[in-house]
């Protein structure tokens, strides 16, 4: 019986453990304890430096960081890569083992002293009770032996990080330091080299002569930011201006790729909110200089701008490379700084140039003297205003505000912000601001821009000032056009899709936009009218479309909403013709391509980047496009070569160099395959940035349209330069004509077959031409002149280093704006025959636009 008894009580026990254990697992009782974020605990770090020779004397300072074994960085170590410059510029001004307390030189300059030179006790006692005195003793002597006991650190840094320099047996150690007795300042020199003593004495006393007859006027030369550029790099011009205001730059002269076509934009952007800076821009090697015959120096030739009499300038090129570089220019003291100062500093070798880490190059009286106060630190920090740190930006409408103080105490000052007139702001500017120290304080401010604001990048200048010193930076508001529209388009009759894009810059949240559509003839005559209410919140903006209902013809459309009217030019034809359409992956990589055909041509689309590849006029059975395709480049497996240009041919777009988009496999659908036009509608997006483009080939006729629409968030992507690459007739060779209708006439070029060139061109038209005069073939290009920055014309060579091949590119470099769509259009026009039959065509058809 307890046998039997035991076993129930077992199995009772069993049952009761298993359903407390199954019990246990349900999933409520489950808890996530991993912290989110990046768990640095596991971290590690190794200090690697080298201090010695491999093709020079240096020494390095870094950090090695692992995570997760496989991820692995090198940071410079900050404090020691600090200390090593300042054992670097004591070298350079010929006293290596010259130790300089920070602050030193700030409060010598800034009181009465007496100097003495081995002073005896007595002497030196009797001078203090009256004043401040600067003594250069022996560190032997009585009095450097009593100074000397009153360093609280004796240790000597360089020679605990092993530099290189304090192995020297010739070293002469110096020390610069000052003690303090309530408001009374010792400043003392001590070396046991009297010729080392005296060396710092006339540094000390050349830098004061310095300092005390000019003023000091930092600046980056060569900035580069690629504004009206194809080619991508961070920065627009304002946002540059800004960050170097904030490290305390008065000028700055650019010279990016476009650059220099922004010199009008620059001036009269300083001068709507009163800037504090002399801007300027350069193109090529003179800049703004109508000869120039000096060094653009690197660290490399700092030995010849040292000691030669010739004059340079030290570029700091874009933001991207961390604007690592500056120039200093000396000015005489209360000089204005002006364009033609600033050059003529320049010119004069009145100048320093600084490189990273410190590093100086330029005439030993400005480059000591400039070495000597970064020895200090201090005197160069209040000069520039580096202990507040003031950065500016805009998210939307609202300006965002930050200041930081770092100084150990207090600072009251006030903020002052100046706006342009095309932006107000209701919101109030405090009158004082307190910060704490080593505090941060944020302020936001609701813009309002004007309908004048639009289509423009619009300055905000920051000043904050404070102890009789000011720190000012720089924000902008870059809009886009209130209402974004094809400017020039066409489409068979009876309906033409229209489509508008509204930026509603006003307070209002739901407003009428209304589209008139007039005969080109007679521009009072509205041959259709139309309207829809847009409701899209301020600082929004909202894609709309149009159908307009019109007969074949000429016209203007007319747009308006928010008090803004914009004209468009549109052609309106015939619904005739039966063109076809058809897919076939014609290189059997898995990717359809798309066939648009008619009895005049042929086209092809390539998904891959969204291109035409062909466009074959059949009376001539001729592709006057450019085609490597389906071939690859014969470096295709060159390292990083995704980085640059990529030769598919046909008509393509650039979108930064290499094109964010050349090997890009868009998704596509077939709109309309039959009837009296076909197309093609291809998108895709690039990480938040959409680019969409709509083939079109109409009726009988020659004309391929392509329509785009881009609505971009990357700000650095701010051209769009579409292109054509042209190989008429069996090649490129000097019998093509190429024709540009140019401000002052129509012009024609021809190839070089020994170099490649290129060439930018104001048209007064919006089309260009090629005509093979041996073969009688010819194309045709058409958009709206008013839209592109200008056009460019490249003429390929084989020997260019990412596309080995002669062709010709005409590319209208047209600007992307954010904060709504960007539309644009092309039309391709080929056949046999001379060109002018091309443009007369295109023109019957509304299609060449005119400034």
């Amino acid at each position: 019986m307890h046998s039997v008894t035991n076993l129930k009580i077992t199995v009772i026990v069993i049952i009761l453990f298993n359903a407390i254990v199954v019990h246990g697992q349900g999933i409520d009782s489950y808890e996530h304890n991993a912290d989110q974020q990046i768990n640095l605990d596991g971290v590690i770090r190794n200090d690697v430096q080298f201090n010695g020779y491999t093709n020079h004397w240096h020494d390095t300072y870094d950090a090695w960081y692992r995570y997760g074994n496989l991820f692995k960085i090198s940071i410079p170590d900050l404090e020691k890569n600090i200390l090593q410059s300042k054992v670097d510029i004591a070298e350079d001004m010929g006293v290596p083992g010259l130790m300089l307390q920070e602050g030193f030189m700030n409060h010598l300059y800034s009181q009465t002293y007496s100097t003495l030179s081995n002073p005896s006790i007595t002497k030196l006692e009797s001078t203090l009770s009256k004043e401040n005195a600067l003594i250069f003793v022996d560190p032997k002597s009585d009095v450097g032996i009593k100074v000397l006991e009153k360093i609280i650190n004796k240790t000597v840094f360089p020679e605990i990080i092993k530099s290189h320099q304090y192995n020297a047996k010739s070293l002469i150690r110096a020390d610069a330091f000052y003690l303090e007795n309530g408001n009374r300042k010792l400043f003392v020199v001590s070396s046991s080299d009297n010729t080392t003593r005296e060396k710092i004495k006339s540094l000390i006393a050349s830098t004061k002569d310095i300092i005390d007859k000019y003023d000091l006027h930092k600046g980056w030369f060569g900035a580069e930011t690629l504004l009206k550029s194809v080619t991508c790099t961070d920065g627009h011009p304002l946002e540059v201006i800004g960050k170097g205001m904030n490290e305390g730059n008065s000028w700055f002269v650019f010279n990016g790729y476009m650059d220099f076509l922004a010199k009008q934009e620059l001036q009269d952007w300083v001068k709507q909110v009163n800037l504090p800076v002399v801007t300027d821009v350069g193109f090529g090697q003179i800049f703004g200089c109508k000869d120039y015959d000096g060094y653009f120096a690197n660290e490399g030739n700092k030995e010849h701008i040292d000691k030669e009499n010739v004059p340079f300038v030290l570029k700091t090129g874009n933001l991207s490379g961390n604007a690592l570089s500056s120039m200093v220019l000396f000015l005489e003291k209360n000089q204005p700084l002006t364009n033609e100062s600033m050059w003529t500093a320049i010119l004069d070798r009145r100048e320093v140039g600084v490189m990273e880490k410190g590093k100086m190059l330029g005439p030993a009286n400005y480059r000591n003297a400039l070495q000597l106060l970064l020895l200090d630190k201090q005197y160069l920090e209040e000069y520039f205003g580096d202990r507040i740190n003031l950065e500016a930006k805009v998210n939307g409408y609202d300006l965002q505000v930050t200041i930081t103080n770092k100084y150990d105490q207090a600072v009251a000052g006030n903020l002052n912000l100046t706006l342009p007139p095309t932006l107000t702001t209701t919101d109030k500017i405090p009158t004082t601001l307190n910060l704490p120290p080593n505090g941060s304080r944020t302020l936001h401010f609701s813009l309002s821009p004007s309908a004048e604001s639009m289509d423009n990048s619009n300055p905000i200048a920051v000043q904050y000032n404070w102890n009789g010193k000011k720190k000012s930076t720089l924000a902008m508001l870059d809009l886009p056009q209130a209402i974004s529209v094809h400017r020039l388009l066409y489409a068979h009759a009876p309906e033409v899709n229209f489509p508008v894009t509204i930026h509603n810059f006003s307070k209002k949240s739901s407003f009428p936009v209304k589209v008139q559509v007039m005969d080109l003839d007679n521009k009072n005559k509205v041959v259709f009218s139309t309207s829809q209410t847009c409701e899209t919140p301020m600082s929004t903006f909202k894609d709309m479309s149009f159908n307009l209902k019109v007969a074949p013809g000429n016209y203007v459309v007319n747009i308006s909403a928010l008090g803004i009217n914009y004209n468009s030019q549109l052609g309106v034809g015939k619904a005739e013709g039966k063109p076809y359409l058809y897919t076939q992956d014609l290189d059997s990589d898995g990717i359809n391509e798309y066939r648009l055909e008619n009895d005049s041509v042929q086209i092809t689309l390539l998904a891959t980047g969204a291109r035409v590849i062909e466009y074959i006029v059949k009376s001539r059975n001729d592709n006057v496009l450019f085609k490597l395709w389906p071939k690859k480049a014969i470096d295709d497996k060159r390292p990083f070569r995704k980085r640059g240009y990529y030769p598919y041919g046909g008509f393509e777009d650039f979108l930064g160099q290499g094109s964010m988009e050349t090997h890009q496999v868009y998704e596509t659908e077939v709109v309309q395959k039959e009837g009296d036009f076909v197309r093609v509608r291809m998108w895709t997006d690039y990480f938040g940035n959409r680019l969409e483009k709509t083939f079109t080939l109409y009726g009988n006729s020659p004309l391929l349209e392509v329509r785009f629409a881009l609505t971009f968030k990357n700000p650095e992507a701010n051209v769009l330069g579409p292109q054509p690459i042209l190989e008429l007739g069996q090649r490129h060779w000097t019998e093509d004509v190429f024709t540009i209708p140019e401000m002052d006439g129509i012009k024609e070029y021809r190839m070089k077959p020994e170099k490649y060139f290129g060439r930018l061109f104001f048209l007064k038209e919006g089309w260009n031409a090629g005509y093979d005069t041996k073969e009688d073939i010819t194309f045709v290009g058409a958009f709206p002149v008013d839209q592109p920055l200008f056009l460019h014309m490249w003429m390929n060579h084989p020997r260019n280093g990412d596309a080995h091949h002669y062709y010709t590119e005409f590319q209208p470099w047209t600007p992307i704006y954010q904060k709504s769509t960007m539309y644009f259009t092309y039309y391709l026009w080929g056949a046999g025959g001379p060109w002018e039959n091309g443009v007369k065509d295109l023109r019957e058809k509304n299609l060449i636009t005119t400034k």
